[in-house]
């Protein structure tokens, strides 16, 4: 049982979104910004990495270039979200995933439009 336990977390990749800022409220029809705090407190680095940013119920996707975030390391990103001028008014959740070809996070938001 314990080799098991040793391999299982041999295995885990220690990445993380660290702090998320919302601005909110967010303004339809301008530019808004979020911010991300990336953490890799793993020993490899993350080649292919990318931010992605869904408004489910608008159906708003907005995506980073890829990126590396190397072995022990933090790097903010800054992503302008750009609303459509006829956003309604109203609470949004906001879906946020950072991926590679190896890592999945995914946090959730919600936000303010007005």
């Amino acid at each position: 049982m314990k080799k098991w336990l040793i391999i299982m977390l041999a295995l885990f990749v220690f990445v993380g979104i660290g702090k998320i800022r919302v601005i909110d409220p967010y303004y339809a029809g301008e530019d808004n910004m979020l911010h991300l705090n990336l953490i890799n407190d793993g020993e490899d680095d993350l080649t292919g990495s990318k931010v992605r940013i869904i408004f489910p119920e608008l159906g708003l996707v907005y995506q980073t270039n890829p990126f590396t975030l190397y072995d022990d390391s933090k790097q903010g990103k800054l992503i302008p979200l750009e609303l459509p001028a006829d956003t309604l008014a109203g609470d949004y959740l906001m879906r946020i995933s950072f991926t590679n070809d190896d890592t999945r996070v995914i946090r959730h938001r919600w936000v303010t439009v007005v």
